[in-house]
């Protein structure tokens, strides 16, 4: 028989699932859109897999991550989840104003600030997760952030490339950068809605 969840873990959960999506679209953007963009422009194999240093910031988030629980900003620790996840959905609709073709350099920048944004964010989730989840709902927050980031991947990827052929580049890319907007401010909310154990 399953084990039953409360209300108030079900809103922790939910929250992480959208945050995890937002997180995932722009990985998906540079691991599976990109490449097949750049391809498509007549770029190799080898400029297209020497591309992988934009990812850097998730391999240098160490450096930062111990600001993610600091007694300082734990505080505010929803209102900076909330400030990333605008500064992640407006650096996604970025891409949308400035053509790839003449732009080439911009959206490399984009993913880099994108990736810095994402790492930032997935720090301060992983926080929130520890201190608002208990010992069993931490197991199932670990299959809401598995979940909703693949779901973002696919999002930022196949879905991205499938849909612009339908849309056009720029509105599929803005509805990217909606769906990264509103799980934030669904997440916010929800969080406001459901009682809280974390003293930020």
């Amino acid at each position: 028989m399953p084990m039953r969840v409360d209300p108030r873990t079900r809103h922790v959960l939910t929250a992480h699932v959208l945050l995890y999506t937002a997180q995932g679209i722009p990985f998906g953007f540079a691991a599976e859109y990109l490449p097949v963009v750049l391809r498509e422009m007549g770029y190799s194999r080898t400029f297209i897999a020497s591309m992988f240093w934009l990812q850097l910031p998730w391999q240098l988030k160490p450096l930062w991550a111990p600001l993610g629980d600091h007694p300082r900003v734990r505080p505010y620790a929803r209102h900076i989840l909330l400030a990333l996840q605008c500064a992640l959905a407006l650096a996604t609709a970025s891409y949308a104003f400035f053509p790839v073709a003449t732009s080439l350099p911009f959206w490399f920048a984009l993913t880099a600030l994108s990736a810095l944004l994402a790492s930032t964010q997935d720090i301060f989730v992983d926080a929130f997760a520890v201190r608002s989840l208990d010992s069993l709902g931490r197991g199932y927050g670990n299959t809401a952030q598995v979940a909703g980031y693949r779901v973002g991947i696919v999002l930022g990827g196949v879905a991205l490339l499938h849909y612009q052929t339908r849309w056009g580049t720029t509105p599929t890319l803005l509805a990217c950068a909606s769906i990264i907007l509103l799980a934030g401010l669904g997440a916010f909310a929800l969080r406001h809605d459901a009682p809280s154990q974390e003293p930020g």
